[in-house]
Formats: structure tokens, C-alpha cells, sequence
């Protein structure tokens, strides 16, 4: 037991972190408040250190595992937190009275896709995903003053509550079959004879948890939500999704589908194809029409799921090579796009596409950059 607590040592970091945050803003001064950055982003500082100078491989509880697919997308979640912290401290909005609240529910957020990252078990998968999108519904309406992100906050409380019930039916039944909700206990089941009495149940769990995580990844055509979500929420929660909600549900696709069900077996390579080609034609084409930069992001994001959900088409070790470094690219190239989002809309007072018209002769290296990631999310 002391061994597993040991090779928790990262998620414990930043989850004290965020309790801490949570009570300095409820019984500290003002004055302490404008430390809250500087703890946030230390906590993750030594979470990083600590998943890097132990690289710990082994298994926590038996639920989760610790190995260099896991670590590698823990560390995505550190950095990419660390980044959107620094991207949000000049909003007011954000890092004003409720800076405590806002900090510790990215860092709790950040703990559920590291968890997510290891998750070995149904149950634990559904924890893990809950704690990574429950502070993001809080993160999407955070401000409370604009309409457009409490109505966005909204659509994504409402489908994310409806694709968790579609993915916890999904369990309900593939426990029912197997009589576990271990990987391990599944795979064994599922290449014992015992599989071909029951195979069309299983499948119909296997295909609600899919549509589950489909909707959490924005597959199509479970992706109407993301747009809206996206333009309402605050710029940088809106670069947090991109990362946090793709990165956390995409490894757990890769370890389930690919490790302990392969969907080579069961005749779903083809469904998993069409979903990917569908995700990344419509994303791309519907991008073209919209006139507020987030949404175009938005619409980005979704395509780009499409092309990172071939590494699950693939279901080898070579899918998986190429999801780790699309992903590392992607999430680097999306974060400083919207960055760049950020600054224009502080500077111009609008997220609309139109704002960035000019922008070269007002602030060329800005303008500048924002080429590079475009370029780099074009391919």
C-alpha cells in the first residue's frame, strides 16, 4: 500500500495544492490572494519533478498503471496547466476575487486526466473522467456576468451528464457480461469461450461506452456541443479543453481498444474509421463559415480529434507512437493559438475573426506567430 501512495506522489502534490488554494481563498485575506498563481503553479513545478526524477512504473491498487504511455501523458497535463495558469493570470475575470476557486479547479481537473492517463479499470475510469470535466462545466460559465458562457456552460453540463449516463449503461453491461470491470478481467473473458455466448451483449456495451467517450472527444456526430461551449467559456479555459478533454479520453480509447479489447477482433476497425474520417471532413468543412475565432479553433479541435483517433484505427504500437508525438505537437501549436486569441481580445475588445484583420502592421511578431500555428494546425 505505501508503495502505490508512493507512486501517487505527483497527483497528491497538485491535489493538496488545489485543497490548499480552495481554503486560502475562503478564509485568508485579499493579500494572500495574489499568491495564488505563484502556489499554483509550484505545486505543479514539483508534481513535474517528481514524475520525472521517480518515473515510477508499477501498478496503484490495482486500478491504475504506471508505465511510459501513462507518464507521458501526465506530463502533457502538467505543462499544459502550468501554461494555461501563466495564460490566465492577466484576466481579471479569472485571477480577481474567485482566484483561489479558479486555480485549484484547473489543478483538480489536471489530477483527473493524469488519472485518466493510468486508469485500468471501468470504475476508475468513470472517476477519473468525472474529475476531469465536472470543474471544467465550473470553468466554462466561470464568468458569470457574460451570457454567451453561462449558455455554454449550460450545453456542456447537459451533454456531459447525458454521454455519462450513455457510458456508465455501457459498463453496467460489460460488467454484467464478464462480471468485471478490470481490463485484465475482461480480456481474459474476452478471449475465453465464454465470449461467443454472449458476444452481442458485449458488443452493445462496448458501442454505449464509445458513444460515451465520443461525446467527451467530440467525435461526429457527437460534437454539436463543442462550438458553443468553446465561444462561451473564457479564452483560456477554452485552450484547457483542448488539451485536457482530448489528451485524458484519447489515451484511455488507445489503452482499451488497442491493449484489452482489440477492435480488430470484434469487426470495428471499419466503425472506428468512418468515425474518424467523419470527425476530421466535417470539422474542416464547417470551420470554413464561422466568423469568431474560438468557434474556428472549435471546429479545429474537433478535426484534429478525427486524425489523432486514427492512432485507435490503428489499434498497433505504431498508432500509439504517432498519437504521443501528433498529440505533444497539436496541444503546443493549439495552446499557442489560442493564446494569441487571448491577446488580441484583450487588445481589441473582440474574438471575432475581423479583429486579427491588420494585425501584422499593429504587431507583427503577434501576427507572426499566429501564422506559425496556423500553419502547424494546417499540417
Amino acid at each position: 500500500m505505501i508503495e502505490s501512495v508512493k507512486l501517487l506522489t505527483p497527483e497528491l502534490i497538485v491535489s493538496c495544492a488545489g485543497l490548499l488554494l480552495l481554503g486560502i481563498e475562503a478564509f485568508a485575506g485579499k493579500h494572500l490572494k495574489s499568491l495564488t498563481l505563484t502556489a499554483a503553479i509550484l505545486s505543479l513545478l514539483a508534481a513535474l519533478f517528481a514524475l520525472i526524477s521517480m518515473f515510477p512504473e508499477g501498478r496503484v491498487f490495482g486500478l491504475l498503471v504506471l508505465d511510459p504511455f501513462a507518464l507521458f501523458f501526465k506530463f502533457v497535463a502538467l505543462v499544459a496547466a502550468i501554461l494555461i495558469l501563466l495564460l490566465s493570470e492577466k484576466d481579471p475575470d479569472l485571477f480577481g476575487a474567485h482566484s483561489g476557486s479558479y486555480a485549484a479547479l484547473v489543478l483538480f481537473s489536471t489530477v483527473g486526466v493524469m488519472f485518466l492517463a493510468s486508469a485500468e479499470d471501468l470504475l476508475m475510469l468513470f472517476i477519473a473522467l468525472e474529475l476531469t470535466t465536472v470543474p471544467l462545466f465550473v470553468l466554462a460559465g466561470f464568468t458569470r456576468k457574460v451570457e454567451r458562457s453561462s449558455e455554454g456552460a449550460i450545453k456542456f453540463f447537459l451533454v456531459g451528464a447525458f454521454s455519462t449516463g450513455l457510458m456508465l449503461f455501457g459498463i453496467s453491461y460489460l460488467y454484467g457480461v464478464t462480471g468485471s470491470t478490470h481490463f485484465v478481467m475482461i480480456r481474459q473473458w474476452f478471449t475465453s469461450p465464454a465470449y461467443a455466448s454472449n458476444d452481442v451483449l458485449f458488443l452493445i456495451g462496448l458501442l454505449f461506452l464509445l458513444i460515451g467517450l465520443g461525446f467527451k472527444l467530440s467525435l461526429v456526430p457527437f460534437h454539436q456541443w463543442t462550438p458553443d461551449a468553446y465561444e462561451g467559456a473564457p479564452t483560456p479555459i477554452t485552450a484547457f479543453f483542448s488539451v485536457s478533454r482530448e489528451a485524458g479520453v484519447i489515451v484511455i480509447m488507445l489503452r482499451f481498444f488497442s491493449d484489452f479489447v482489440n477492435q480488430n477482433l470484434i469487426g470495428l476497425t471499419g466503425l472506428f474509421a468512418v468515425l474518424s474520417i467523419l470527425t476530421m471532413t466535417v470539422g474542416n468543412l464547417a470551420a470554413l463559415r464561422q466568423d469568431n475565432l474560438k468557434r474556428l479553433l472549435a471546429y479545429s479541435s474537433i478535426a484534429h480529434a478525427g486524425t489523432i483517433f486514427v492512432g485507435v484505427v490503428s489499434g498497433n504500437q505504431l498508432g500509439r507512437e504517432g498519437v504521443m508525438l501528433y498529440s505533444m505537437s497539436y496541444f503546443l501549436m493549439s495552446l499557442g493559438a489560442f493564446s494569441v486569441v487571448t491577446i488580441v481580445s484583450r487588445i481589441r475588445n473582440s474574438d471575432e475573426i475581423v479583429a486579427i484583420q491588420g494585425l501584422a502592421k499593429e504587431n507583427f511578431p503577434l501576427a507572426f506567430l499566429m501564422l506559425l500555428f496556423l500553419l502547424s494546425l494546417a499540417g
